[in-house]
């Protein structure tokens, strides 16, 4: 009997551990390692008149599910009456699914509304290898704002 008490406990130990290093590792949501949690949070849209009346959308920092709803909300009305969109990616800091939620919103915006659309995300960048992973880079990515504009025209 005092063996099994003796395995018992170190299984209880061990089981200890695990569950205190799985606390200790464990990523809490809005947080990243050295910044403060408002800084992590800050994302930035600007609306610019690009070159030839195209609408250019700025948005820099990170783009989840927190801010998505935000930034689809402001974004799609500053299509309104724009005969094509350019949606500069280049500058985002982190981009998931609730991106690319705002990205097929934002084309199906356009779309209603006649303009063009395309997304300027340079290769290697957050945005781009999201994209590229769930096939809308090959369609709708950019480079540049030079070949989003040649591809708008």
């Amino acid at each position: 009997m005092a063996h099994g008490g003796v395995v018992a406990r170190a299984r209880s130990r061990a089981h200890h551990h695990r569950r205190a290093r799985r606390r200790r590792h464990r990523r809490r949501p809005g947080r990243d390692e050295g910044r403060a949690p408002e800084e992590a949070r800050t994302v930035t849209v600007e609306r610019v008149e690009g070159p030839a009346g195209i609408t250019l959308l700025r948005i820099g920092g990170e783009v989840d599910i927190v801010s998505a709803g935000p930034l689809t909300d402001a974004a799609t009305a500053a299509t309104v009456g724009a005969r094509a969109v350019v949606l500069d990616l280049s500058t985002v800091t982190f981009f998931d699914s609730a991106g690319v939620r705002l990205v097929d919103r934002l084309a199906r915006a356009c779309d209603r509304n006649g303009a063009g659309f395309r997304v300027l995300a340079p290769t290697g960048g957050r945005a781009r290898r999201v994209l590229d992973l769930v096939g809308m880079g090959e369609v709708l990515a950019c480079e540049d704002l030079d070949a989003a504009v040649v591809a708008l025209q």
